[in-house]
């Protein structure tokens, strides 16, 4: 046997899916990217909800005390005439 070819028995042979065989491998890499990147989306979205309701409750807040302000200004008697 020569030395070539007992170097080819014991050498492994090595190979890279994608490579020469069609497939879009970018392709592919984007695509898991992409669905990786949705529980962070779902959590941004949840995040942004959040803030529009805190949001709202602040400006709630506001109004119920300046409507608690204006009725502590009127008096028994403005209220009964």
């Amino acid at each position: 046997m020569s030395s070539n070819t007992i170097l080819s028995l014991v050498t492994p042979t090595i190979s890279s899916p994608g490579v020469g065989s069609g497939l879009d491998v970018n392709g592919i890499i984007t695509k898991l990217m992409a669905i990786e990147s949705i529980p962070m989306r779902n959590l941004q979205k949840q995040q942004s909800g959040l803030q529009n309701e805190i949001s709202a409750l602040g400006q709630l807040t506001s109004s119920l005390s300046t409507f608690q302000t204006a009725m502590q200004g009127l008096t028994t008697a403005q209220l009964q005439a």
